[in-house]
C-alpha cells in the first residue's frame, strides 16, 4: 500500500506535489493526457482510470491509452478483471507494445485464467525483451502452475469480515493482534487521519490505529497520537506480546523508508525512536520490522547491498546498553533472489512468519511459516500457509492469537467495506476454547427457585414426619394378628394412614413437578446439545460449551416457558469461566448481554 522513495521529504513536499496532482485532475476533466500520466506516476490509479478512460472515448484503437487503461484496473481494486479487454484490445493495434503482454499474463491470472496467463507470460519471454519486472515472467509461469494445485486443497477456514468500527472505505490494513486477542493495531488511510493529507495514491497518509476487546465486540478504533503518527505516512509492522510496544514503517520527518519503535508511557505512547544507523542503513529501505516476544530480538527487512537479491530478512539483538548488534542476513534458507518482507514471530517465539515472492507461492507475494531453533539459530524451510490464506494477489501479513486458531489478515473483497479490510481468521483444524458457564436460576424477585423448592419440601417432609409421630403408638398394636383386625376398623388410625398416604403422594408429586431443566439447542438445526439441571441442595448448575450460537430453554412447571439467544464467543480474551444468572417468572424473550458477543457472518471464500 506505500510508494517507496530513496530521498528524504518534508511536509511542505508533499503537500505541494498533491497540489499539483489536484490540479492536473482538475485541467484534465475532457481528458489530459499530461494529467494521466502524472496521476499514474503517483499510482494514483482512480483518478488515472477516469482520464484515460475519457480520453480513449475520443480515439477508442489508441494502443498505449488501451495499455495504461488495463495497467490502472490491474493495480487497484476496482475490477482487476477489467484490465483484460483493455490489453487484448491493445494487442490487436499495430503500435502495440510487447512488453505489455507481461501485464496481460497478470491480469489472466488475477481473474485465475491460469492456462492464458502461461501461454501469455510464454510470448512475452519469446519476444526477447528485457524482462526487467519485479517477479521474472519464468516466476509468474511457476506461480500460475502451482495455483491451481493448490486452489484444489484450500484449509478448513472461515474469513470474517470485521466490522465498521475497525474497517472503513478506505484501505485498511496490516492488521496485528495480542496473543490473548484483546489489543487490535492495524493502518489506514481513511479520512480524517492526522494531518488529513491527500497522498499520492489518491488517498491519506497513513496513520496507524488501535481497537480493544470489550464488552464481547471491538470498540471503535481510534488513531494513536503524535507519539506515533504524524503529518505523513506511519504503518506498523509489529506489535508486541503486551501490547506495550509498536514498531512501524514511516515516511515523515523523522525518516524516509526507515523503521521505528514506539513503547507505552502511562496511557499513550512516548514520541517514537530510530533503531539507529546499524538497522536504517544508509542507502537503502527498510521496510518492516517485529520483536520477538521477550523483546530481545529484532527481525526487519531490507534491500542493503551484500543481500541474495531484493530485498532480504536480517536479524539483530539488544545489547544491554540499548543498541542493537550488526544485523546478519537470515541466509539462504529463507533469502532468495526475490522479495522477503513483513517478519512476524509467533506468541510462543518457535516460528518465523513472512512474505515472499521468491518461495513456491500462487502469486505476487504468499505467506510463509519457518520453524525457529532458538540453540543454533537456524532456521527450517519456508511453508506456503496455504490457500485461502494465500491467493494470486499480494499477502502480505499474518498476525497468529496464542492458540493458533485465529488469525488477522487484510484482504479485499467486493463485498467489503473498502479498498482492503481487516478479516479474522477461523483455523477449524485447531479446536476452539470450551467455556464453562456457572450460575442460578431465580424468579422475578431474584429469589433462587431452588430455595423456594426446599422451603416447600421441607414444609412438605415435615407434615409427613409428623403424620409419622401420630402413627407411632398405633405400631405397637400390630405386634399380633387380633391388634392388626381391630386397628383396621379403628377411624382415626384409618384417617392418619391416608393423610400419611396423601402426603407421600404429594412429595413425590411436587418432586416430579418442580424440576427445573436448562435444555441447550442449536440455534439452526434445534439439535439437542445439553441439558442440566441446578443441583437440588444449592441452586446452582454449571455447563460447558464451545463456541457457538445457541438456543437456551428452561422448563419448571411453575414458570411461564423460558428463552433466550446464548452466543458463546470464541474470543481468547473471553473469560474461561463465566457466570450466568437466568430469571423465570416472565413469558418475554430475556436477552442476557452479560454473556451475548457479536459473531460476525462468515464471508464466503471464492
Amino acid at each position: 500500500m506505500r510508494r517507496v522513495f530513496h530521498f528524504k521529504l518534508i511536509a511542505i513536499s508533499v503537500i505541494l506535489t498533491v497540489f499539483s496532482s489536484v490540479l492536473f485532475a482538475q485541467q484534465g476533466v475532457e481528458g489530459d493526457k499530461k494529467a494521466a500520466l502524472f496521476s499514474l506516476s503517483n499510482q494514483n490509479y482512480r483518478v488515472a482510470l477516469s482520464q484515460f478512460l475519457l480520453l480513449l472515448k475520443k480515439d477508442s484503437l489508441n494502443a498505449e491509452n488501451l495499455m495504461l487503461t488495463g495497467l490502472c484496473y490491474l493495480n487497484s481494486n476496482i475490477d482487476k478483471s477489467k484490465a483484460i479487454y483493455y490489453y487484448e484490445k491493445g494487442a490487436k493495434q499495430a503500435k502495440f507494445d510487447k512488453a505489455a503482454l507481461y501485464d496481460l499474463g497478470k491480469a489472466y491470472m488475477y481473474a485465475f485464467r491460469f492456462d492464458e496467463a502461461i501461454k501469455t507470460f510464454e510470448k512475452y519471454i519469446s519476444a526477447g525483451l528485457k524482462d526487467e519486472n519485479p517477479i521474472k515472467a519464468t516466476r509468474m509461469i511457476e506461480m500460475c502452475k502451482l495455483a491451481p494445485e493448490m486452489m484444489k486443497k484450500p484449509l478448513e477456514v472461515d474469513l470474517d469480515l470485521l466490522d465498521e468500527k475497525i474497517n472503513s472505505p478506505y484501505p485498511d490494513y496490516n492488521p496485528y493482534v495480542t496473543p490473548d486477542e484483546s489489543s487490535l493495531i492495524f493502518t489506514s488511510k481513511r479520512m480524517g487521519n492526522t494531518g488529513n493529507y491527500p497522498d499520492y495514491d489518491g488517498f491519506y497518509t497513513a496513520d496507524i490505529y488501535f481497537s480493544t476487546y470489550s464488552n464481547n465486540a471491538w470498540t471503535k478504533a481510534k488513531k494513536y497520537g503524535m507519539g506515533v503518527n504524524t503529518n505523513l505516512a506511519e504503518e506498523c509492522t509489529g506489535y508486541s506480546s503486551d501490547g506495550n510496544d509498536i514498531v512501524f514503517w514511516a515516511d515523515n520527518e523523522m525518516g524516509t523508508n526507515d523503521i521505528f519503535l514506539t513503547s507505552k508511557l502511562g496511557k499513550n505512547f512516548k514520541k517514537a525512536e530510530s533503531f539507529g544507523p546499524s538497522i536504517n542503513a544508509l542507502q537503502s529501505i527498510e521496510t518492516s520490522g517485529t520483536l520477538t516476544p521477550d523483546k530481545s530480538t529484532l527481525y526487519f527487512s531490507s534491500n542493503r547491498a551484500g543481500g541474495k537479491g531484493g530485498k532480504d530478512l536480517y536479524v539483530s539483538k539488544l545489547l544491554p546498553g540499548g543498541d542493537w548488534t550488526a544485523p546478519e542476513n537470515l541466509g539462504d534458507e529463507i533469502n532468495t533472489p526475490y522479495d522477503e518482507d513483513f517478519p512476524n514471530v509467533s506468541p510462543d517465539g518457535s516460528k518465523l512468519y513472512f512474505a515472499s515472492t521468491g518461495h513456491d507461492g500462487m502469486g505476487g507475494y504468499d505467506l510463509f511459516v519457518s520453524n525457529i531453533d532458538t540453540i543454533d539459530r537456524s532456521y527450517s524451510a519456508p511453508s506456503n500457509l496455504g490457500f485461502p490464506i494465500n491467493t494470486v494477489f499480494d499477502d502480505m501479513t499474518i498476525s497468529y492469537t496464542a492458540s493458533g486458531r485465529h488469525a488477522y489478515i487484510s484482504r479485499y473483497f467486493q463485498e467489503g467495506f473498502g479498498e482492503k479490510d481487516i478479516y479474522r481468521v477461523t483455523f477449524k483444524n485447531v479446536p476452539s476454547k470450551p467455556i464453562i458457564f456457572k450460575g442460578s436460576v431465580f424468579n422475578s424477585d431474584s429469589v433462587n427457585v431452588c430455595t423456594l423448592y426446599n422451603n416447600e419440601f421441607t414444609r412438605l417432609t415435615n407434615q409427613m414426619e409428623g403424620l409419622k409421630t401420630k402413627l407411632l403408638p398405633y405400631s405397637i398394636q400390630t405386634e399380633n394378628e387380633k391388634n392388626k383386625k381391630a386397628l383396621l376398623q379403628d377411624s382415626a388410625y384409618i384417617t392418619l394412614k391416608k393423610q400419611l398416604k396423601s402426603a407421600q403422594d404429594s412429595i413425590q408429586s411436587f418432586i416430579n413437578s418442580n424440576k427445573t431443566q436448562i435444555i441447550v439447542k442449536d440455534e439452526k438445526s434445534l439439535e439437542i446439545k445439553g441439558i442440566f439441571a441446578p443441583n437440588s441442595k444449592n441452586g446452582f448448575f454449571s455447563m460447558i460449551l464451545i463456541p457457538g450460537n445457541y438456543s437456551l430453554e428452561v422448563k419448571n412447571s411453575n414458570f411461564p416457558e423460558y428463552k433466550m439467544p446464548l452466543v458463546v464467543s470464541d474470543y481468547e480474551s473471553q473469560d474461561e469461566i463465566q457466570s450466568l444468572k437466568i430469571y423465570l417468572n416472565t413469558t418475554k424473550v430475556i436477552k442476557n448481554t452479560t454473556i451475548k458477543s457479536s459473531i460476525p457472518k462468515n464471508k464466503k471464500t471464492k
